[in-house]
């Protein structure tokens, strides 16, 4: 089954760029349905999971990531899992990747800076990563050792997307990238505005790109062709909102916004079908699952949106700040904030469980295998915790 690929493009002043491309799902990515292999599990966005997930706080395991000398071991991003590993980057300037069974070391790799928010994504044998170098690395899945690397022209805090044999990555230069999947080679570039820091999405065999510009205060949404980045349409807004990275579900793109709205606009065309008021700033992108949108705002509050007209069904609220993005995991809703809970909702908002973490959550968590893997942070180091049982599949 083929899907399509949404990118967002942050800049300056507030300004964002949306373009639209293509995308493939697991089983074209040479991976089992039951993975996680990049930023909220799929090439659209969605942040959904139909595998069993945990029905209780119970811990699987654990894996410390300690500040050694200067480097830190913070985790900003949100990690991978596929074929039996988690894997991420860090701060302290490699990428880890672990056992998913039982949360042991495999092996790591060292870029020569650190790896920020730029959450791996996994397509065959390899790991497509970028880092605060301005490289996209792609990685030997089993070895961790370096197939090939591409120098943009910055610092890359976005997760790749892969269509066919091509990644698509954006850059905080403001440029967006096609590179050859198997040799790194660029097929094209285009320059979508001054700075990229959202991940990509694709849907239908487009590519939709979320870009911030600086010349006016407004943002744009464009659809591109994966082919050679052309443009299929734009669609753009009188406010000076920031989006977050985009969901593709339903014919829409959602996206959050930094002046509280939950935007949904049309994926065909781009004109905007609705847009809601849904409390704070969105930081992160929506989730989407039995028809409902699902936002998680700055201030800690979780909101279920219809998937049509943005009617708010419910609410629940934290109690603490939150910039991460929630997702669906066998029909339960889960979310981290700032306070270092980690919450997992049924669809009707009420509460499942919950767990206190060490330091903050601030990235969305991973679900795969039967596991649900959350990071959390202080300024200094921090724990990878995987809740539930391991299958194997």
């Amino acid at each position: 089954m083929k899907n399509f690929l949404i990118a967002v493009l942050s800049v300056g002043s507030g300004a964002l760029l949306i373009f639209c491309l293509t995308i493939i799902q697991p089983n074209l990515l040479g991976l089992s349905a039951s993975t996680w292999f990049t930023f909220h599990g799929d090439m659209a966005r969605t942040g959904f999971s139909p595998d069993l997930s945990p029905n209780n706080n119970a811990i699987a395991w654990t894996y410390n990531l300690p500040q050694v000398g200067s480097q830190k071991g913070v985790i900003l991003g949100s990690p991978a899992i596929a074929s039996g590993k988690v894997i991420f980057g860090a701060l302290d300037g490699k990428v880890h990747a672990l056992n998913a069974k039982g949360g042991k070391e495999l092996w790591t790799f060292k870029g020569q800076k650190s790896f920020g928010k730029s959450s791996p994504t996994i397509a065959g044998d390899k790991v497509i990563i970028g880092g605060q170098d301005k490289f996209v690395y792609a990685l030997d899945l089993n070895s961790g050792k370096q197939i090939w690397r591409y120098l943009t022209d910055g610092i890359v805090n976005v997760s790749p997307i892969v269509l066919a044999d091509q990644v698509f990555v954006g850059s905080e230069g403001g440029y967006f990238y096609a590179l050859n999947l198997q040799t790194g080679g660029r097929n094209w570039r285009e320059k979508l505005g001054d700075k990229i820091s959202s991940s990509p999405a694709i849907y239908k065999n487009k590519i939709y790109v979320n870009a911030d510009t600086n010349t006016e205060d407004k943002f744009e949404v464009f659809c591109l062709n994966p082919k050679d980045g052309s443009e299929y349409w734009s669609y753009e807004t009188d406010t000076n909102t920031s989006l977050a990275s985009l969901l593709l579900a339903n014919n829409m793109v959602y996206a959050g916004g930094t002046d509280g709205k939950i935007y949904a606009i049309r994926a065909n065309d781009g004109i905007l079908a609705w847009s809601k008021e849904a409390g704070d700033e969105f930081n992160d992108a929506p989730a989407y699952a039995y028809d409902r949108v699902y936002g998680l705002n700055g201030n800690g509050e979780v909101v279920a949106l219809g998937k049509d007209d943005g009617h708010i069904f419910w609410r629940y609220k934290t109690g603490a700040a939150a910039e991460g993005s929630p997702i669906i995991a066998d029909k339960k809703v889960c979310l981290g904030n700032q306070a270092g809970n980690f919450y997992c909702l049924d669809r009707a908002g009420a509460l499942i469980w919950k767990k206190k973490l060490a330091g903050q959550v601030t990235a969305a968590a991973s679900a795969a295998n039967g596991l649900i893997v959350v990071v959390s942070h202080t300024d200094k180091d921090s724990v990878v915790t995987a809740f539930g049982k391991y299958v194997a599949q």
